[in-house]
């Protein structure tokens, strides 16, 4: 027997589209930069959650493994403990 489709499935399919969109121009973007975009772009705010269980659903991930750019670590610069006094 299937049930009446709700609001929140309605919702969810619309979610499923806009990141299936979102995805297609930004594939480097993984779930939290996508719900960024939601809620900056469209105004749409919901869970961080939600949006995972979305993206798993629909397989959309990040193409972007590692972001070799961070702020905390850098090739020329050694641990303490390695530097000589």
């Amino acid at each position: 027997m299937k049930r009446k489709e709700t609001a929140n499935d309605k919702l969810n399919a619309h979610l499923a589209s806009r990141l299936e969109e979102l995805h297609q121009e930004h594939p480097d973007m993984g779930y939290r930069r996508l719900n960024d975009k939601l809620r900056h772009q469209d105004k749409i705010r919901v869970n961080d959650k939600r949006i995972l269980r979305i993206c798993r659903k629909q397989q959309i991930r990040s193409n972007l493994k590692y972001r070799y750019d961070g702020c905390t670590r850098h090739p020329g610069i050694r641990h303490i403990s390695q530097k000589t006094f």
